[in-house]
């Protein structure tokens, strides 16, 4: 008994025919004759089947047609992280040809990457390919990743994942005097999204806190992101400090992408007493503005007072609205080089504001 290949003539390796050598069938007995065949990659392939009689030489052959088609799954991969964080899987790759494999990975999903898109395995031998996932939203759901071979087909994988939202990227802190406008830090992230997008800033409150927010503010509302490549791309938001009472605040900076996910970082803002400010030059006979800003959130009564006679302001008190700011006019009249302060201060709290005057004849 002989069983042949008889189609396709460019079938090498890739196809395998097995079956026993020797085949009894009892007189006017019917029996039925199995044999295995194996194949590397889809297609359709013609056997022979020719059974001969040793005695008589007498043969009857068949021919037998088979349809081969891809596996619909080779494994299930399983992989469970946080946006943002990269999970891994290995999986095993075998070469039986005598020859090399080439292969090729792909995936439905841009969340999965290989540690190598294209790879040789060598003949009679096996490799390993890393599978990386680093989702950028949160959810679950299913892709499909499959490795491309020319001489072995396609090697297909089915992949389930569950991707948990991501907790604070950062904590920022900042230090600023009661009245300072100036006080900026930059909250940098990567944006690992392979198209480009805008990002949109707010400030919330802090989980567990009723500080007033409005003391941080993002230098702009819609913040752009470049495309991110296999390693992402850093973006960068300045947030500005400018604190409203004493004490600690804390709120939450949130950034939003269509494309590119959720960003955290909670912001907490350590508020200090008034400092010093100056000095301000102010020459002889002519009046010099020195600017004061209510930093408070509603409107507050202020006064203002001078300790150095030879230094004049026009007002003595006067009533400021919220983050408004009021220019105090200061005047010089010594005929001498000297110094002074103005001083600025509210029933609210202890420490007044101080300016510091330098006068010039």
């Amino acid at each position: 008994m002989d069983i042949n290949l008889k189609g396709p003539f460019t079938a090498n390796e890739e196809i395998k025919l097995n079956g026993v050598g020797t085949f009894d069938v009892p007189g006017s007995q019917q029996k039925e004759y199995k044999f295995n065949v194996y194949a590397y990659r889809e297609g359709t392939a013609t056997a022979e089947v020719r059974f001969t009689n040793p005695k008589t030489e007498e043969f009857i052959a068949y021919e037998v047609t088979f349809k081969f088609v891809a596996p619909s799954c080779i494994e299930t991969l399983q992989f469970s992280t946080t946006c943002r964080q990269t999970a891994s899987k290995v999986i095993s790759v075998l070469n039986p040809l005598s020859s090399g494999a080439n292969f090729k990975c792909q995936a439905s999903t841009p969340d999965i990457r290989f540690s190598t898109p294209e790879f040789v395995v060598p003949p009679n031998s096996e490799a390993t390919l890393e599978v990386l996932f680093r989702p950028i939203a949160a959810g679950s759901g299913e892709a499909k990743v499959s490795l491309i071979s020319p001489e072995l087909g396609d090697f297909p994988y089915l992949v389930q994942y569950t991707a948990k939202a991501a907790g604070l990227d950062k904590t920022i802190v900042f230090k600023a005097p009661l009245g300072s406008t100036d006080c900026v830090q930059i909250f940098r992230f990567m944006h690992y999204a392979l198209e480009a997008t805008t990002y949109t800033a707010s400030i919330e409150a802090a989980p567990g806190h009723k500080s007033p927010t409005g003391d941080f503010s993002t230098e702009s509302k819609d913040v752009k992101a470049e495309a991110g490549g296999k390693d992402g791309v850093e973006v960068s938001v300045n947030v500005k400090f400018q604190p409203s009472e004493l004490g600690e605040i804390r709120a939450l900076l949130v950034l939003n992408g269509a494309k590119g996910g959720e960003y955290k970082a909670l912001l907490i803002g350590y508020t200090q007493p008034p400092q010093p400010q100056g000095p301000f030059a102010i020459a002889a006979g002519k009046g010099t503005n020195v600017d004061f800003q209510n930093p408070f959130t509603e409107p507050v009564e202020f006064t203002v007072q001078i300790d150095n006679p030879d230094f004049v302001v026009q007002m003595r008190s006067f009533k400021l609205d919220a983050k408004k700011t009021q220019p105090l006019t200061v005047s010089f009249t010594g005929n001498k080089q000297q110094g002074g302060r103005l001083m600025v201060s509210a029933a609210r709290i202890s420490t007044p504001w101080v300016f510091f005057l330098q006068g010039n004849p």
